[in-house]
């Protein structure tokens, strides 16, 4: 291996050695050895499963473990070499989400989403909305919690999860996740679309959520026939003070959004109305 004339080898080799001495000084403090590539992605494994680092004849690098499994990098695609811990060095990975996926069928909508590595990984609230299938006057329905499901803490080989979100109302739902580490921190995947077909069977009117709300709260109902239908919301001792829904509408899940942003916190009640059908839900908003 010539390495003599190679600057960028010695600079790395030097970070190696670094590296060596610092885990062997502070190994309960300095948990990850990370590698960083120059295209912003990041490999990591703790340092009790780093049994050697070298080089090889084409001037990569060479990682073996404990359990004897080798990987292999390109020099010139790292970009440094840190120790992640609770005492320096970088930054520990987060979780690194590689694919997330919605279908539905018969009325039952699967979720499936895998991660490549973890690291203090509490779990994943899975969160929905109604999306814009038919709704009315809001753009965007507010989103609800479906499910948690369990992390994996830390680790670095994938690992798959799935959710089944059964019993459902026809319609277009949106889903994302919320990854929550152990110290409470959490940031939010991208959002997932899937339909839920077929025509509501009943006349319905959903609990709001989230419930109690502040100011703003999303109510869904569904209609099984078409006809002229009103929605709209009382306060406590039966005065109306919002009106969201009040014309003519076909057989279909909606949702609408009640805002009370100039209205005191208290309980107030939905009311839903469609060709002599009547449903009421009591909500609370705390301020």
């Amino acid at each position: 291996m010539k390495i003599q004339n190679n600057r960028s080898v010695h600079r790395h080799l030097a970070m190696i050695v670094v590296f060596v001495l610092m885990s062997g000084q502070r190994s309960t403090a300095q948990s990850y050895f990370n590698l960083n590539f120059v295209n912003s992605t990041n490999k990591y494994s703790l340092i009790t499963e780093v049994k050697s680092i070298t080089f090889n004849e084409s001037g990569g690098i060479v990682v073996k473990k404990t359990d004897n499994s080798i990987g292999t990098e390109t020099l010139n695609l790292i970009k440094s070499i840190t120790l992640d811990g609770t005492d320096g060095g970088g930054t520990p990975l987060p979780v690194e989400l590689v694919s997330f996926t919605a279908a539905s069928a018969s009325g039952i909508t699967t979720l499936k989403w895998t991660t490549a590595v973890e690291v203090n990984n509490y779990g994943f609230e899975i969160e929905r909305q109604l999306s814009n299938y038919q709704t009315t006057h809001s753009q965007n329905s507010l989103w609800g919690k479906a499910c948690f499901v369990e992390g994996s803490g830390t680790i670095n080989v994938p690992k798959e999860y799935s959710y089944t979100d059964k019993n459902i109302r026809p319609g277009k739902y949106s889903y994302r996740l919320k990854q929550i580490d152990r110290e409470g921190k959490f940031e939010y995947s991208q959002q997932v679309e899937v339909t839920v077909t077929g025509a509501p069977k009943e006349f319905a009117l959903e609990q709001n959520y989230p419930n109690p709300f502040n100011p703003t709260t999303a109510i869904g109902f569904q209609l099984s026939a078409r006809g002229t239908t009103t929605l709209k919301v009382y306060d406590a001792i039966g005065r109306e003070v919002a009106t969201l829904v009040n014309e003519v509408k076909e057989a279909g899940t909606y949702a609408a959004t009640f805002d009370g942003s100039k209205l005191s916190s208290g309980i107030y009640y939905a009311t839903l109305e469609n060709g002599g059908n009547k449903q009421l839900i009591k909500m609370q908003m705390l301020k």
